[in-house]
């Protein structure tokens, strides 16, 4: 899978996210994002990367109702 690019607000390289492919166990989605010489990595199972999209929807439209 080609790496998903989100734009940073910040003007850095983009959030990147992809997927590690693991010989014994299930595939990871990886958070990754550069900037100069730091980089950050967050790598999650499927089942994990499922509730974090979910809280960010639910705190998103929650935001979005009372802005």
């Amino acid at each position: 899978m080609h790496p998903i690019l989100i734009n940073n607000f910040c003007g850095h390289s983009p959030l990147q996210i992809r997927t590690i492919e693991q010989t014994e166990a299930e595939p990871l989605i990886a958070l990754t994002q550069f900037a100069g010489a730091v980089s950050f990595q967050h790598a999650m199972t499927i089942d994990q990367a499922k509730d974090m999209a979910k809280q960010i929807l639910e705190l998103a439209y929650s935001l979005e109702v009372t802005a």
